[in-house]
């Protein structure tokens, strides 16, 4: 049979939070990152449900995977496209030219608890975006996809200024702001220019700091775990996460 048509989804609300890492400072960030560019956003698409037509369904989690049960819980999530300007770092291979990865979170405009969880994205803007390879939970099967390393953590605004700003400040200030809270904002802790910052980001790597180094993905590590977690899958018990194959928490 031939595959459902992939359609945005149509419903995009939903109640499920999930946990999501935050790194324990912007230095080790930097450092840990296997892959840094300066790029301009060319497609935002979606959202879409983690499943094969793109739309939410009704989760079976009182059973087994071996009795119909699911893989994963429903999850919404943005394809983007960039256009890459310049390369700062890459120890993944990623194309050169243009790329594309996944945003977990529905976005602006969706219903979702945590819409920009995997950073905000509008077309043309500029980007110096932080990624890494990652498996995107399908309820068909996990898929091997780029990911904002750390999620929106990872993403960083470039103004028409030149100057940078994280993902995170800018959708602090913008709710404050739309609650009529400017006269208690701090001053934005970002806001360095281009140079400085890509600066700061090549010199992280000057001395090695091993506290960081079990932070830093390695080609393949993705590939392995969806390895693993089909081999779970196909035994239908998935009781637990396989373990990452380096020591990266």
């Amino acid at each position: 049979m031939a595959a459902p048509a992939r359609q945005i989804a149509q419903d995009t609300t939903s109640a499920v939070v999930g946990l999501y890492p935050v790194p324990e400072s912007r230095e080790m960030l930097f450092y840990a990152a296997p892959v840094v560019v300066v790029c301009s956003v060319e497609s935002v698409e979606g959202p879409f449900w983690n499943t094969a037509d793109g739309q939410k369904w009704e989760e079976i989690s009182d059973k087994s995977l071996a009795e119909g049960g699911d893989y994963t819980s429903p999850i919404l999530y943005r394809e983007i496209t960039i256009r890459v300007e310049d390369v700062i770092r890459n120890e993944m291979a990623v194309p050169d030219d243009r790329i594309e990865f996944i945003a977990l979170g529905g976005g602006t405009h969706s219903q979702d608890q945590d819409p920009l969880v995997g950073g905000d994205f509008r077309e043309g803007e500029r980007l110096v975006l932080f990624l890494t390879e990652s498996r995107l939970r399908m309820r068909e099967r996990p898929i091997p996809v780029y990911e904002p390393f750390y999620l929106r953590h990872g993403v960083f605004h470039v103004t028409d200024e030149g100057l940078v700003f994280a993902d995170v400040v800018l959708e602090a200030t913008a709710q404050y702001e739309a609650e009529g809270l400017t006269e208690f904002l701090d001053p934005l802790p970002d806001g360095r220019p281009l140079g400085e910052f890509l600066t700061a980001v090549e010199a992280s790597r000057d001395q090695v700091v091993e506290a960081w180094e079990p932070y830093r993905p390695r080609p393949g590590d993705a590939a392995v775990v969806i390895e693993q977690l089909m081999e779970l899958l196909e035994a239908g018990d998935l009781s637990g996460e396989p373990v990452k194959p380096s020591s990266q928490p």
